[in-house]
């Protein structure tokens, strides 16, 4: 990712149990969903996720997100 104010290491995302979570890895300006600031997300399809400048969409194209239980 090209942004310079973006942490080497600003997030991750866990998926298991049908399900994506957004960790914010303890980011110095933090990570945002949706224009709000999280720790600790369940993603849905289409949210938007903020890094300082850089904006990126989750797309679940593999149904980890989907509530099948």
């Amino acid at each position: 990712m090209a942004d310079p104010h973006a942490s080497r290491t600003h997030c991750r995302i866990v998926v298991g149990d049908n399900r994506a979570v957004l960790v914010d890895a303890g980011s110095t300006y933090g990570t945002k969903v949706g224009g709000s600031k999280v720790t600790d997300y369940e993603l849905k399809p289409e949210d938007v996720i903020s890094l300082r400048e850089t904006e990126v969409r989750f797309v679940d194209s593999w149904g980890a997100a989907s509530k099948t239980r």
